[in-house]
């Protein structure tokens, strides 16, 4: 459900500027509202100005030297252990001071290094090599921090060429240096050299004669860079919020946006920084950012987010999605694969958690519409289910054969899920209308139109064409039905306003019009839905085609079946999972979706490289 928001007004003293930003910063649930503040402040825009400057200045040696984070394609598999800095400071004042004076002197000490080993450009621009390096370095758990400053020894952390190791090892035995290396890739070796701090020249005279790059300083310096770089960045968000505050003597005012559920915790957090001379709430009347604290937000995105006061179909998402990718991808083996790919993707990536719970639910739901159907990675398991008495109620298979009545009923079955969900999708539009004010409409057009579709569909199941589905009592009855609603659905608007005759006329024009359009929709959005079946039996043929390398190899067959699967695991969910969104995002949202929703998106600290601690 799109989240309750709130309005609050906050006043604090001029003072209290800077904590009041950088507080609601770090709370990572407040919006500030998109209106034109004004601060003329001098020592704010001074420190605005220097705080540009410091980002520029970082940012253009990140850029000149090639010195950003880039992670790998693949990063999210594997957990991140990576090392935050931390930056204390009183107050965003002296932060920014203290950031002017380590950036200047931290720019300096990575050009030197630079320029007394050019050979680590090259490294820098490779970034394949970088990513080894970071992995290899967070699996070692190294802190090149600690490595640079041991009081006894000297510790150099090189990137040697594979060609030269045994060379590099025999000197190294030879020199009594004690060396640690591990293959990171085909061409190089990353190598730990250790010896006394009495032979530091002995070993920077070996490294330069082998052509052997010292990496720790400068990998050092970039770690301290990337995290100066993420304060700055932060510090300089904070002052955007500024952009939407005002100053009124001795006061500072913003208004923002609060979910419901975190006023309270804004409020005594602000109360333990600043003074509060202000907090005042309100419910929000206008179109506020919208804030849906669901894993299926992620899908409902790639459409776009409802407005604010428009109907959420987010729970009924999570619903039915899962339901219609279930069927299309049911099987108790490939349901397995994709629950424990989504959950291993929640336990190793926070960014990635929402798509690990989306993926998780859907091989839940393919496991029991596989369990339905008693498919388990292709094989049909209908021996299993006669040797204990049942029947799988999908399975279009009778001994071995295909049942084509079984799958006319199953294609029913399908058609059936789609007339409750362009139901479900009608309705919205008949409550987003009465939201807009526009009752009439909702009432006397689309609720007919809802009762004439289901009207429609009796009719048609009474008829010898689908094989008498229904008594002919309600087909009749139906009939009837079907022809009042397309009176009230053509007439009732037009004849419940006071105009004027041509106008009257020209309303009931527009209702046959638009009353045929929609017929010829809700035919076609129907038989739409017998996808869901379609998908089912494809990828069941197909796993049937991979699976006979099994029947007439065995053991032999092993590799095309293992290849075969993860083939159409990979395909055949990617096919289900673009039905399933053309279904909804056609289908059912053409019913009622407007969207064009602002997202929520709070001020925050970004901190995979830095923590900012403003200590009293």
């Amino acid at each position: 459900m799109v989240t309750k928001m709130y309005e609050a007004l906050i006043e604090v003293p001029r003072d209290d500027w800077d904590a009041l930003v950088f507080t609601l910063a770090e709370l990572d649930c407040v919006q500030p509202k998109a209106i034109k503040g004004k601060i003329h402040d001098e020592e704010i825009l001074s420190l605005r100005e220097r705080v540009e400057k410091i980002h520029k200045s970082l940012e253009s040696i990140m850029n000149t030297y090639n010195l950003h984070f880039t992670p790998p394609p693949l990063a999210f598999l594997r957990k991140e252990k990576r090392y935050r800095i931390a930056v204390r400071a009183k107050s965003l004042r002296e932060l920014i001071i203290n950031m002017e004076n380590e950036a200047q002197r931290l720019v300096s000490r990575i050009e030197t290094e630079l320029k007394r080993n050019p050979a680590i450009l090259d490294i820098l621009k490779d970034k394949g090599l970088m990513w080894q390096l970071e992995d290899y370095v967070q699996r070692l758990g190294l802190d090149l921090k600690e490595l640079l400053t041991f009081k006894h020894f000297y510790i150099r952390l090189c990137l040697a060429p594979n060609v030269i190791m045994n060379r590099f090892r025999k000197t190294c035995e030879a020199s009594g240096f004690f060396m640690i290396s591990t293959s990171i890739d085909e061409k190089h070796h990353l190598v730990l050299v250790i010896s006394s701090r009495k032979r530091i020249e002995d070993v920077d005279k070996l490294l330069h004669s082998l052509n052997v790059i010292p990496i720790d300083t400068v990998y050092y310096l970039r770690s301290l860079l990337l995290a100066f770089h993420e304060v700055a960045t932060n510090v300089r968000n904070m002052f955007e919020v500024l952009k939407s505050a005002d100053m009124i003597e001795d006061k500072v005012r913003i208004e923002v946006f609060v979910p419901y559920k975190s006023i309270k915790h804004v409020k005594e957090a602000l109360s333990k920084r600043v003074k509060l001379l202000s907090f005042e709430v309100r419910e929000s009347e206008e179109e506020a950012p919208v804030l849906i604290e669901s894993p299926f937000n992620k899908v409902l995105s790639l459409s776009s987010l409802p407005r604010y006061h428009e109907v959420d179909p987010t729970p009924a998402l999570s619903i039915t999605f899962p339901l219609f990718f279930g069927i299309m991808f049911g099987d108790i083996g490939h349901g397995l694969v994709l629950l424990l790919f989504g959950l291993f993707l929640r336990s190793r990536s926070i960014e990635k958690r929402d798509w690990g719970t989306i993926l998780a639910t859907f091989g839940i739901a393919s496991i029991a519409f596989g369990a339905l159907a008693g498919e388990c990675f292709g094989f049909h398991l209908e021996r299993i289910y006669e040797s204990i008495g049942i029947h799988p109620l999908m399975s279009i298979y009778t001994d071995h054969e295909m049942n084509i009545s079984k799958i006319m009923q199953l294609l029913g079955i399908a058609m059936l899920l789609g007339i409750f969900h362009i139901v479900l999708g009608l309705v919205f539009k008949a409550i987003n209308l009465i939201k807009e004010g526009e009752s009439k409409e909702a009432l006397l057009f689309v609720l007919p139109v809802i009762g004439f579709y289901i009207s429609g569909i009796l009719v048609v199941a009474g008829t010898e064409y689908v094989g008498v589905l229904v008594p002919h009592d309600v087909s009749r009855v139906s009939t009837i039905a079907l022809l009042m609603f397309a009176l009230v659905a053509i007439f009732a608007v037009p004849l419940s306003s006071t105009k004027s005759i041509r106008t009257t006329l020209g309303l009931v024009l527009n209702n046959v019009i638009e009353l045929f359009i929609t017929v010829l929709e809700l035919t076609s959005n129907t038989l739409s839905y017998v996808r869901l079946i379609i998908f089912f039996m494809v990828h069941t043929f197909l796993m049937s085609i991979v699976n006979m390398a099994w029947e007439s190899m065995h053991l032999a067959g092993l590799p095309i079946l293992l290849i075969g699967n993860l083939g159409i695991i990979a395909l055949e969910g990617l096919l289900a999972f673009i039905q399933t969104a053309r279904l909804h995002f056609y289908e059912f949202f053409s019913k009622f979706f407007k969207g064009g929703g602002e997202q929520f998106k709070p001020i925050s600290l970004t901190t995979r490289f830095s923590e900012i601690i403003m200590s009293e």
